[in-house]
């Protein structure tokens, strides 16, 4: 499976459709394998196959958003936005995370009478953002689980507590990418509403109509 290919089909189905608002795909520049190799050794972590070769073969990053205007595929799917991130933004990403984490632990009975707070200390170690989201939200690797499943990062935890902080979004970035391509990746206001305990079920019928549309072309 080629990431980039995908993008661009659903890109061109989007765009073909009247009252789409969709955003031109954006490219970063593809990374070398030496740099990638650094990075994972910076990381202690290996990029599955997939992430990989996107990285060394076709781009650093990539970025595509849509807006549709009335309801044609539900109320829930309005609009939708992939943004896989570059390996080097990955790497501030989770030094930010970090140094988060370490603000907190200076305050140890402070954060432990917060439970987003706790929340972070607990997990934010762990977790390696992969695609982000306009809000702040994002998509991590968990590295403390066989084949890094994929979990939500909830950017305003600390404010109400967690809500879907750790959410499991699916088991691996593959399956992730495989599911979330056949229905646009469109993005829904509480991805409970879709979960079971392997990850966000895209077969459920809120994503029945985008499916359809979408569905002759894999």
């Amino acid at each position: 499976m080629n990431i980039k290919d995908k993008v661009y089909f659903v890109y061109k189905k989007l765009k073909d459709l009247p009252d789409y608002e969709v955003q031109e795909i954006e490219l970063g520049t593809k990374i070398n394998d030496e740099e990638l190799k650094k990075i994972e050794t910076r990381l202690n972590f290996h990029f599955p196959h997939i992430l990989r070769n996107f990285y060394l073969n076709d781009a650093s990053n990539i970025s595509l958003t849509w807006n549709k205007v009335g309801s044609c595929f539900g109320e829930e799917c309005k609009h939708g936005e992939l943004n896989i991130i570059s390996p080097i933004e990955i790497v501030q990403k989770v030094e930010e995370m970090k140094n988060e984490v370490n603000e907190l632990l200076i305050n140890k009975e402070y954060y432990e009478e917060n439970e987003g707070m706790k929340a972070i200390v607990e997990d934010w170690i762990y977790w390696i953002p992969v695609i982000k989201f306009r809000n702040g939200d994002a998509f991590c690797f968990d590295t403390r689980q066989p084949d890094y499943p994929i979990v939500f990062l909830e950017h305003d935890v600390m404010d109400g507590g967690p809500n879907l902080h750790g959410l499991k979004i699916a088991t691996n970035f593959e399956k992730l990418f495989r599911s979330w391509v056949n229905v646009g990746f469109v993005d829904i206001y509480d991805w409970y509403e879709v979960s079971t305990e392997n990850g966000i079920d895209f077969n459920n019928k809120i994503f029945n109509k985008i499916r359809g549309m979408l569905e002759n072309g894999f």
